[in-house]
């Protein structure tokens, strides 16, 4: 078999239909709602799977003054949100001098729980710049932590102190985090209303529920690999700013400053998600549009678990051989369905296991097996690659902590 490959992918569009990604065996965006309760008897920092709304205010009482918990829920099931995870921070009451000291141990719940990809934290509008890149730092680090977790980031509603967290700092794992802003008036029942109507009938909110719900859809009908924009929002009457105001002031060229996705009105279309970049600085197009690293990390979490019963096998061509055609196999599947960018299966990904890679005797005879992936994507420049290297069927692996015997790790992209 040949594996000669040109890395250089010209400019592709495609416009066939695509197969619906429930195919899949779980959601590849299920989301976890982080925020305060009302319920005092409700069990705190405990992750609830619920329905419904209707679910969660049985669990947890309605809204509270202050917080953003149930309206960005409210958003999220108004616009096709599915099941999805909340965890409670407890009462807003019983916050401690420092906020963020209440995310203690979520994390830890969220890692554990592997069906959860999509972190949701409306809270943290309510914080101040220092505490809100604290958190964002935590969300960050939680990330990187783990294969398929993504985090939609909210602003302070005040376009200067919007402007002021963007900002500040350095960040850790931003290319696995969006934001989103303005936010988004909303009505709270099923009539139409007005901004000078009755202001029970309608909420200011931030995005991140909505936008959660949009990806869900996006996934669901388009395909993790499509862009999560130009995405109605229902039950949206308009966004607190408009787009010809300080919006434009988080648009940056990429590779000078983080972008801040825009909720937009337009006329006779309603108002819609704009805009698909994560907050990295880097103009690599793997970290800077939203559809490339969700469906990098997703097929990253995949092929570890397909290959996971490998370990147990010898480290020879026949083994390698059955890796190859196994993966092959995902990644024709995700090719046919429009998920890669390519006239023919060559141009859309390549594939080296074991002797293709060029590993040494002594790794070989060590146990160690590479496995190289690279995927055209559809803003392909080049193959984007995804490299996994575990050990198999060995007594003795290198000891190093992070990667023990018998366990898949994911080298860099």
């Amino acid at each position: 078999m040949s594996m000669m490959y040109d890395f250089n992918q010209p400019g592709v569009s495609s416009t066939r239909q695509l197969i619906n990604i429930s195919r899949q065996p779980h959601e590849t965006a299920m989301p976890v709602f982080i925020g305060y309760v009302r319920n005092h008897e409700a069990k705190h920092q405990h992750v609830f799977r619920i329905q419904s709304l209707h679910d969660f205010q049985t669990k947890f009482g309605g809204g509270i003054d202050g917080g953003y918990l149930f309206s960005s829920l409210s958003l999220y099931f108004n616009n096709g949100g599915g099941e999805c995870y909340v965890i409670s921070l407890g009462v807003k009451e019983n916050v401690a001098s420092d906020p963020v000291s209440g995310y203690a141990g979520v994390f830890d719940l969220i890692l554990d729980e592997p069906e959860i990809t999509l972190l949701v934290l409306p809270e943290m509008v309510n914080l101040k710049p220092e505490e809100w890149l604290k958190l964002v730092t935590l969300v960050g680090r939680a990330c990187m932590e783990a294969d398929n977790l993504f985090a939609i980031i909210d602003y302070p509603s005040d376009p200067d102190i919007a402007r002021a967290c963007n900002e500040s700092g350095s960040w850790i794992g931003e290319e696995r985090m969006a934001g989103y802003w303005p936010w988004i008036y909303h009505r709270t029942d099923s009539r139409q209303v007005q901004l000078d109507a009755n202001p029970d009938n309608f909420s200011l909110t931030p995005p991140s529920g909505a936008i959660a719900a949009a990806m869900q859809q996006n996934d669901r009908q388009r395909g993790l690999w499509r862009a999560p924009a130009n995405i109605p929002i229902e039950k949206a009457i308009r966004p607190e700013f408009n787009h010809l105001h300080p919006v434009t002031l988080f648009h940056a060229t990429p590779g000078t400053g983080r972008s801040v996705n825009q909720i937009r009105s337009f006329p006779g279309r309603g108002v819609r998600v704009w805009g698909c970049r994560t907050l990295t600085t880097s103009s690599d197009v793997r970290k800077l549009y939203i559809q490339n690293v969700r469906l990098v990390r997703w097929l990253t979490q995949t092929l570890k678990g397909a290959l996971r019963p490998f370990v147990y096998e010898q480290n020879n061509e026949i083994t390698w051989y059955r890796i190859h055609t196994l993966i092959r196999r995902h990644l024709k599947v995700l090719w046919e369905q429009g998920g890669l960018i390519g006239e023919m299966e060559e141009d859309a990904y390549l594939i080296e296991v074991g002797g293709e890679v060029g590993m040494s005797e002594a790794e070989m005879l060590n146990g160690l097996l590479r496995v190289r992936v690279g995927i055209a994507t559809h803003r392909p420049a080049e193959f984007i690659r995804i490299n996994l290297d575990f050990y198999i069927n060995s007594s003795s692996p290198p000891s190093e902590e992070n990667h023990p015997s018998g366990e898949l790790y994911e080298k860099s992209l």
